[in-house]
């Protein structure tokens, strides 16, 4: 009776899903962003007098623009974005290639820095023309077409990356850089990602090359509305946490594209010398990563922010951040470099021991305002003590079967 019973629940669950395969897709792209190529024939026949070499025919111009629509489709694959040619209805982004430019050497225009995706109709500007240096005259035609493909579609992912919230910062958040305050070396790591740019040393040779997102890229665009599952932010709380002991605990949700753990947390430092403390949970051999975006988003209603991660005993300072500067292949410099505001970050900090971690954010000096901080940690699976795994005896030697929690592969940026 008790196996009849399971063959009939068993029989019943394979029609469910039988039916449930028949059943039309629901799934659509939520983010549509026009390719505008008005005009681009032009400009592109503009950067190849400028390099010196034969003009662009139809059928090469063609190639190019479809060339850059599936370059565009692969960086953007982890997430719900449709990219057309045609003029879409609605709401829509735009990526425009046909546009001239005053200033000789600027490749790219962004509306803005738009984290969280919260405006759907930004516009991201290609200045074809530009690209003479993608273009040389010694080079076979197929290469020719082949390089400045890469570094038109390049210069629109990062473009359209601005628009979905991303920084020139971003880039340098690799798995292979590890930043709790002191400068680092990074190896030139960031430049394989398509936030990079000139300021962190990427060079022709790296904008004729395809490029990927970087994994805190990522988490960043799981957060941009309407490219997949929004994670969903957290308030700060209303009452005091100014110390260890009060934090506001902040539980974490998968961020998907990027393979971590996060939550981004909404807050607000409104008096001198407030502090806001956030503690989380993590695993043992995890690392840490922290974003505020605060001035690059909130222009003057933005604070100047001083972060610092403690270890469990709460006292304990692990890493810490004022303002974030770099010059190429050196992250965190304290003087001179590059800079994006006064906004604070620290990356892959590795978290030895498992347990509660902490988070101060201060206000510098008697600056007051809004911000947003996103915080990461990498997922680290539960291990069971060897009294439970199962142990099995193969041709005379042990092997030990142990249980792991299934993570989603991290992506090629990682």
């Amino acid at each position: 009776m008790c196996a009849w019973r399971n063959q009939a629940a068993l029989s019943f669950i394979i029609a469910l899903l039988a039916l449930i395969t028949l059943l039309p897709s629901t799934s659509s792209a939520d983010v549509t962003t026009f390719l505008d190529f008005n005009n681009f024939a032009t400009r592109l026949n503009e950067a190849a007098s400028s390099a010196g070499v034969a003009a662009f025919n139809a059928g090469e111009v063609a190639t190019i623009q479809a060339g850059i629509q599936t370059k565009l489709e692969t960086a953007f694959s982890d997430y719900n974005v449709t990219f057309t040619t045609t003029s879409p209805g609605g709401l829509f982004e735009t990526l425009t290639f046909g546009l001239t430019t005053g200033t000789p050497g600027l490749l790219g225009l962004a509306d803005q820095i738009d984290w969280r995706n919260q405006t759907k109709t930004d516009v991201g500007r290609i200045y074809t023309a530009n690209f003479a240096f993608s273009l040389e005259g010694g080079d076979a035609r197929a290469q020719q077409i082949a390089e400045i493909t890469s570094a038109l579609a390049g210069t629109a992912a990062h473009e359209h990356g601005h628009n979905l919230g991303l920084m020139h910062r971003d880039p340098y958040g690799d798995p292979a850089v590890s930043y709790s305050g002191s400068p680092v070396a990074t190896g030139g790591i960031q430049n394989t990602h398509i936030m990079a740019t000139g300021s962190t040393g990427l060079t022709e040779a790296g904008r004729e090359t395809d490029r990927t997102f970087s994994r805190m890229s990522q988490a960043k665009l799981d957060y941009a509305d309407g490219l997949g599952t929004n994670p969903g932010s957290t308030n700060e709380q209303g009452g005091a946490h100014g110390t260890a002991g009060t934090a506001q605990h902040i539980t974490f949700v998968d961020l998907p594209s990027s393979g971590l753990e996060g939550r981004n947390v909404i807050g607000q430092i409104s008096s001198n010398g407030q502090t806001d403390f956030y503690s989380f949970d993590a695993g043992a051999g995890a690392v840490f990563s922290a974003n505020i975006m605060s001035g690059t988003i909130f222009g003057s209603a933005g604070v100047d922010t001083i972060i610092r991660l403690y270890d469990t005993d709460g006292t304990t300072i692990l890493g810490q951040n004022d303002d974030i500067r770099w010059n190429a292949t050196t992250y965190g410099l304290t003087s001179g470099g590059t800079s994006e505001g006064l906004d604070s970050t620290l990356l892959n900090i590795l978290l030895a021991s498992g347990g509660t971690y902490f988070l101060e954010v201060d206000g510098f000096g008697s600056d007051t305002g809004t911000y947003e901080l996103l915080m990461a940690v990498t997922p680290v699976a539960a291990v069971p003590e060897p009294s439970t795994a199962a142990i099995f005896l193969l041709g005379g030697g042990a092997v030990a079967v142990v249980q792991r929690r299934r993570r989603k592969r991290l992506a090629a940026a990682a």
